[in-house]
């Protein structure tokens, strides 16, 4: 326990690091913001999606740190993040939806298919982000149980009996 705690403050800025740094590199892509402009949106979704898994990293990284060491106030912060994000993520994902809808009217016969293509794409790399997100905050919250526990082990393969059980529990 102790090198677990001794690892949390540069855990957490490791954590921190790969969470702050791709999302600045995402923004400076997407710069300058034309939110009124539906191509605009539409690219800025899709660059979005490829800078999306190194912050979950760092979700997992931290919620990880944040209960081996017992933070319960980092964890609640972890759920209250996780939860505002998949809110967000999924009201953006369902503009996405829309603004494909409209921009791929404009895309020439030829290039459709491609477009269909990568945005689906976009669209499965998000919906899985927001189920990570969901399961991270059900995670920090202890609605889901983390780890294994005894009976949820696998049964072997060759059925033990009872009596070989307790025999090699008492030689141990």
């Amino acid at each position: 326990m102790e090198s677990g705690k001794a690892l949390a403050r540069p855990g957490y800025l490791l954590s921190a690091m790969f969470f702050v740094v791709p999302l600045l590199d995402a923004i400076k892509t997407v710069w300058p913001v034309h939110v009124d402009q539906v191509r605009w949106r539409f690219g800025a979704m899709g660059t979005l999606s490829n800078f999306i898994l190194t912050p979950l990293l760092a979700i997992l990284i931290a919620m990880a740190l944040a209960l081996t060491c017992k933070h319960r106030r980092l964890r609640r912060i972890l759920v209250w993040t996780c939860s505002l994000s998949a809110t967000a993520l999924a009201m953006l994902l369902l503009l996405f939806v829309l603004d494909f809808l409209q921009i791929r009217t404009t895309v020439l016969p030829q290039f459709r298919h491609a477009m269909d293509i990568t945005s689906l794409t976009v669209l499965g790399k998000l919906l899985l982000t927001v189920v990570t997100l969901v399961l991270f905050a059900l995670i920090g919250t202890g609605r889901r149980e983390v780890g294994w526990r005894a009976q949820d082990a696998p049964t072997p393969l060759i059925p033990v009996s009872s009596a070989t059980r307790d025999s090699s529990q008492a030689v141990r």
